[in-house]
């Protein structure tokens, strides 16, 4: 009896800027679930489009598909069959920027399509509330799904894989920007629906991030298949040597005490809904904040307010910069450099076209998408400090398409860095990069706020707050649930679980 589901022999797939997949040979068999490991720029992606029917190889005859037990070659029938849980697939829902309610949005995933473009019966929405309910997400059912955090976006996602029974639901790096305790129920899910017969391919950078059924394991290096292994396996170990360490560039260095900024009862209001409520907070020289808080509780739209991209509406609303104070919010982008998956995902669509990365650094300068003044010698050889200290200044002439996600992740903190703003915004800076690039954007930047960088820092893992993180303010529900020291704030969390 054939128990392959999908085989792929001598898969190969080369593009403009060269191979990207190279001479796979893979089967996938029923009661087999697969994860696919390997740092930045592997593959990872493009092997799971192939699996998925979205991305046909150089050699069409080179993968087969097994459904009903008829062999074809077609990826027709994979589209039907196959779900991805990808950023990417993210991006289309906020790209089109439809007003589509959580409940429809999972409800879609039955026809495999973004939205919803039939009537379904009231049935199928119990059905699509009930599956939410059981994830902990029925608050999302009403919402609007470009209302929601990038967090619960992606539970969105895998809610939509799970209603629609799957063959095989592919997660590519699923649990990023997930807080635990989503996370926990979403492996339960998964698990469960392998219990149920459905196929779970995955990928992780995280060894904890790999659901409990993977018992199969294929690691990939540069486009080929390092090798497979029974079971489940660990990350790719690869690490970089410490005596890389390096002098970053002069930095704007605030005076120690002397205010930042100051947000005094502020509050955001997005599509009627208050997402941020009366925040008061400030932040002086020589302090390093992180922001800590479930999905949806209002991080990165406070992240955004400070920016100046989200719009507040407040009793008394006030920013306090440096030189000047009493700034509006819309004013003061260009004092603060901000660094997100979001910005980083979508900043090659806004532009139209791949730019180089040099380019991408230099817009920093201007807070701007795109370059639109004249580039003085001065300004270039800043840029290239920057792209320096973190190890890409020979990437800097390839455009942002030719780059992996940790070497981009490095192009765009440098983006936000080059102008020397007031306070460097982080929003999951670590999220989606491999475990080398992890270690190594971890210590550059605790060497950034030795040398005197002001840092906002978000993150689901408390485990990547650099040790220079002096403050911690939470955010519950939209609310501030504690503003205080670093140290009073670990201790009264190790308090409550005991």
């Amino acid at each position: 009896m054939n128990n392959k589901i999908v085989s792929m022999q001598n898969v190969s797939i080369e593009l403009e800027q060269g191979p990207i997949l190279q001479n796979i040979d893979w089967d996938i068999k029923r009661g087999e679930h697969w994860a696919v490991l390997g740092g930045n720029g592997a593959g990872k992606t493009t092997l799971f489009r192939v699996l998925a029917g979205a991305v046909w190889p150089d050699d069409d005859k080179s993968r087969e598909f097994y459904f009903d037990g008829i062999k074809t070659n077609s990826p027709i029938g994979a589209q039907e069959r196959v779900y991805i849980v990808s950023p990417e697939q993210q991006d289309v829902f906020l790209k089109m920027g439809w007003i589509v309610s959580g409940e429809e949005a999972v409800l879609a995933g039955k026809d495999n399509t973004p939205f919803l473009y039939r009537l379904a019966d009231e049935s199928e929405y119990v059905e699509a509330r009930e599956l939410m309910a059981s994830l902990g997400m029925e608050n999302l059912a009403k919402r609007s799904i470009v209302a929601m955090s990038r967090g619960e976006g992606r539970k969105i996602l895998i809610a939509r894989a799970l209603i629609a029974r799957a063959e095989i639901i592919i997660l590519d790096e699923f649990l990023e920007g997930i807080d635990q305790q989503s996370r926990a129920q979403l492996m339960e899910a998964v698990d469960a629906a392998a219990a149920r017969g459905v196929t779970i391919v995955c990928s992780a950078h995280r060894d904890e991030e790999l659901p409990s059924c993977i018992n199969r394991t294929l690691y990939l290096a540069d486009g080929k298949i390092d090798h497979c292994e029974n079971g489940r396996g660990e990350g790719v170990a690869c690490f970089i040597d410490p005596a890389q360490k390096r002098t970053p560039p002069a930095v704007n260095r605030i005076e120690a005490g002397k205010i930042l900024f100051k947000l005094c009862d502020s509050s955001v209001v997005f599509l009627g809904n208050t997402v941020l409520h009366n925040v008061d907070w400030e932040m002086s020289g020589g302090q390093n904040w992180a922001v800590l808080g479930n999905n949806g509780a209002g991080k990165s739209t406070l992240l955004r307010l400070l920016y100046g991209d989200a719009a507040a509406y407040a009793a008394e609303e006030q920013m306090e910069r440096l030189p000047e104070k009493g700034d509006s919010i819309r004013s003061v982008r260009g004092r603060m450099g901000m660094v997100s998956a979001s910005l980083q995902a979508s900043f090659g669509e806004a532009v139209g076209k791949p730019i180089l990365i040099i380019d991408l650094v230099l817009s920093g300068f201007f807070a701007s998408v795109g370059l639109f003044d004249q580039i003085t010698d001065e300004l270039r050889e800043k840029a290239y400090e920057w792209l320096r200290f973190f190890g890409i200044e020979d990437l800097a002439e390839r455009n942002t398409m030719q780059l992996s996600y940790g070497q981009l992740r490095k192009a765009f903190i440098a983006r936000a860095l080059v102008s020397g703003p007031d306070v460097l915004l982080l929003d999951e800076p670590l999220a989606g990069v491999d475990a080398a690039s992890r270690k190594e954007i971890f210590d550059l930047l605790e060497s950034l706020a030795a040398a005197g960088v002001a840092m906002v820092y978000v993150t689901h893992h408390k485990e990547e707050l650099i040790p220079s993180i002096s403050h911690v303010l939470e955010i519950t529900d939209g609310r501030v649930s504690y503003r205080g020291e670093k140290e009073e704030y670990f201790a009264s969390q190790d308090a409550t679980m005991k």
